[in-house]
């Protein structure tokens, strides 16, 4: 199987390292589930929706979704390859805004689950129609089946690497039809100091059961990097 890009659902990107073997399985995956960053990324997707959206609800997508993820993670590709010239890296960037599905959540969890994990819902609750749901849900399901599909093309001892980007500061708003009227005023120049800083850097690799899934090696590398670098 091949790795390849489908339109309006994942962009695929091969990063050969200059002595890597021609159609080498990726040592490293990246993938930016949240990669639908851009303005036309929002604009395709709504105008063939017939739930009636929040007004200016184009306002969340531009402060919810992961903004220079996808350019991350081409470098972090590109580093990686010029430092293992033998090795070959792909990314795997979504094209779903996750302003009408999250292709980083288990779509079928609970709201109660989704509360307990301190995330946003899988399908938000704009979403009324069941036309839209159902086409949101192939795109979501074509997504995951493209990405468990890569990662079975990893090379024996690859890694893979689920990037992410955030805000600075981790803004308690609850989900619903005024979520453009609460994150506008949650960001006003009076009340966004107010809400707690996140960390530069966060690896969050541990599952419910408390197992963590991130190299040990890799932490302490990158923990390592933080501490001597000087700009952290």
């Amino acid at each position: 199987m091949s790795l390849q890009s489908i339109p309006g659902i994942v962009d695929v990107q091969i990063f050969h390292g200059e002595h890597a073997r021609p159609g080498a399985a990726p040592d490293l995956l990246v993938e930016i589930p949240h990669g639908a960053t851009t303005t036309l990324d929002y604009t395709s997707v709504a105008a063939r929706l017939t739930s009636p959206l929040p007004e200016s609800l184009i306002d969340f997508f531009y402060v919810n979704t992961d903004a220079g993820a996808p350019e991350l993670a081409a470098a972090v590709a590109r580093r990686f390859t010029a430092a293992e010239p033998a090795r070959t890296a792909a990314t795997l960037r979504c094209r779903i805004p996750r302003t009408f599905i999250d292709c980083n959540r288990r779509i079928d969890a609970s709201p109660a689950e989704f509360r307990e994990g301190k995330v946003t819902p899988g399908i938000p609750p704009w979403i009324t129609a069941p036309a839209d749901r159902a086409l949101l849900r192939e795109r979501y399901d074509a997504y995951v089946a493209a990405v468990r599909g890569a990662t079975e093309r990893l090379a024996t001892g690859g890694a893979m690497l689920l990037l992410h980007t955030y805000a600075p500061r981790s803004v308690d708003v609850e989900v619903d039809l005024d979520i453009v009227t609460s994150i506008r005023r949650a960001w006003q120049p009076d009340v966004a100091p107010t809400w707690p800083l996140r960390p530069e850097v966060d690896i969050i690799g541990r599952g419910v059961d408390g197992t963590s899934h991130a190299p040990e090696a890799v932490v302490a590398a990158l923990r390592e990097y933080c501490r001597r670098v000087p700009h952290w």
